[in-house]
């Protein structure tokens, strides 16, 4: 491996690992293997591959980094722990979206309708689904799948069961049984939406970036209050929303009786 190789590397590793701390999570020195791998593929838009540094699998990628890693003994699944120090800097405004923000919805969308298996490109102004498989020529955008979404999911309760003694348990059986958001503690629903909805943000930013694109200006909006010119708004974010909902969320979803009955008629 050069040296300009190895020095890539420490920059992905230690992006990593920003992007942990930037995410609030307290010992964000150190996280598994697998967490490490899966924070490595979003930086790099799923790009990333062990053999690009000549190792035949990531523990194999993670031992090179001796300089920047070290295993944490007796750790199952193994646990790396960063060694260098990254500079002290406040958390950038664009990954802390806060209850107010939220990413449009088109671009919502093709990050997270993996359940679909629907793809999206991007169109030169906005995500629109592919049609068949006619992909030639066109910037296919960032779409989850199931896995990673799953890995997402594991990693925010990994870092949050332990807040609440008396909530570990439901934190486990909201991530074991893919359980609907209602199932999680109060205490961190908003937590999960604004933990999601930055690394959507994260995602899309790295993909615009990688793809030589000016991310839309418009990517991020903000939440006006419930006037009536502000239905479509809402209606689209609710859309987008249960488009992203697992199996388990939509079986729980509740709907108006009025609703429904316009929808038949």
């Amino acid at each position: 491996m050069t040296e300009e190789r190895h020095e890539r590397g420490v920059e992905l590793i230690r992006d990593a690992f920003k992007a942990a701390r930037e995410s609030g999570l307290e010992d964000w020195q150190t996280m598994t293997t697998a967490v490490l791998k899966n924070r490595l593929l979003d930086l790099t838009s799923r790009g990333f591959s062990e053999a690009e540094w000549g190792a035949r699998n990531f523990k194999e990628f993670v031992d090179q980094f001796d300089d920047v890693l070290t295993p944490v003994p007796g750790t199952h699944p193994l646990e790396v722990r960063l060694l260098q120090e990254l500079p002290v800097a406040a958390v950038p405004g664009s990954f802390d979206l806060g209850a107010r923000r939220y990413i449009r919805s088109d671009l919502w969308d093709a990050v997270l309708d993996y359940s679909s298996g629907r793809k999206y490109y991007w169109d030169g102004e906005g995500a629109v689904p592919l049609e068949g498989d006619d992909s030639a020529n066109k910037k296919l955008l960032p779409t989850l799948e199931e896995a990673e979404f799953e890995g997402w999911r594991m990693e925010f309760a990994t870092a949050r069961a332990g807040e609440d003694t008396g909530s570990s348990l439901r934190v486990r059986d909201w991530l074991s049984r893919e359980e609907p958001l209602a199932e999680l503690p109060k205490s961190l629903r908003v937590p999960w939406l604004v933990e999601l909805k930055g690394r959507v943000f994260q995602r899309l930013s790295a993909w615009f970036e990688a793809e030589g694109i000016d991310a839309p200006k418009d990517l991020v909006v903000q939440k006006e209050s419930r006037r009536q010119g502000d239905v479509e708004i809402l209606r689209n974010q609710v859309i987008a929303t249960v488009r992203g909902m697992s199996r388990a969320e939509l079986e729980s979803l509740m709907l108006p009786a009025t609703s429904l009955w316009r929808s038949r008629s």
